[in-house]
């Protein structure tokens, strides 16, 4: 029953369906927060989790905006802080989102070279070191799998990259399982001009967008279309 589920942390790891498992909890009926959350960057949300873990508080103290979130995904104080999650918030369930190892350390080490290829980028994500990587990967997995050995129940290991969906997520939150596709936000398929174009039309961005831009012009009333939240 959803009842018994107090939030949903993702404990995996980051580029390895985090915006798509975003928007399933969504659909789902679940509030989410992906990366950030309006009015607060992803590095002050790690900020403040980190200082109220550290003092002893829960960790969502002072996240007041977050406190009635149901979902959080691609927060890194939460993939490294787990434990604090698990201890503050009782029934809570946590899904370890995963990718082959390979491929994982290929993705990040393109969005690595974009960044250095990007003339307005200002972070510091501009080099990658495989194996220190390599290791982050492993280790990650190794902490949560024995984190949570002798509690199979409040663990969802998914692999969004080899199929899974509705019916490993559905369930394990205590949903009946949609009768709509499983989304796959961002997959590097989207990132080419006909993946991009693809995805737009299937779940309605190019039309919408494309009326965005002649009511720039024309000044047309707004529609239900601009409440569509823009994937990551």
């Amino acid at each position: 029953h959803p009842a018994v589920v107090s939030k949903v942390f993702g404990v995996g790891v980051s580029k390895a369906g985090t915006s798509t498992l975003h928007s399933a909890a969504k659909e789902l009926g679940l509030t989410s927060v992906h990366w950030q959350h309006p009015g607060l960057a992803a590095a002050e949300i790690d900020r403040r989790i980190h200082a109220a873990i550290d003092r002893g508080d829960a960790p969502l103290a002072d996240l007041p905006t977050l406190h009635d979130v149901d979902a959080l995904f691609d927060i890194a104080s939460v993939q490294r802080r787990f434990e604090a999650f698990d201890a503050a918030y009782p029934r809570s369930r946590f899904i370890l989102h995963t990718r082959p190892l390979d491929s994982w350390l290929e993705s990040n080490a393109r969005h690595a070279e974009r960044n250095r290829q990007n003339p307005d980028y200002s972070g510091d994500w501009t080099s990658f070191d495989r194996d220190v990587w390599a290791e982050y990967w492993v280790t990650q997995h190794e902490r949560v799998r024995t984190y949570f050995r002798n509690r199979p129940e409040d663990l969802l290991e998914i692999d969004i990259s080899a199929g899974d969906g509705w019916e490993k997520l559905a369930p394990f939150l205590g949903r009946p399982i949609p009768d709509t596709d499983f989304p796959h936000e961002f997959a590097a398929s989207q990132r080419t001009l006909p993946g991009r174009v693809r995805a737009a039309i299937h779940d309605g961005r190019l039309f919408s967008g494309l009326e965005r831009r002649f009511r720039s012009v024309a000044r047309l009333p707004r529609t239900g279309h601009d409440r569509r939240e823009a994937p990551r």
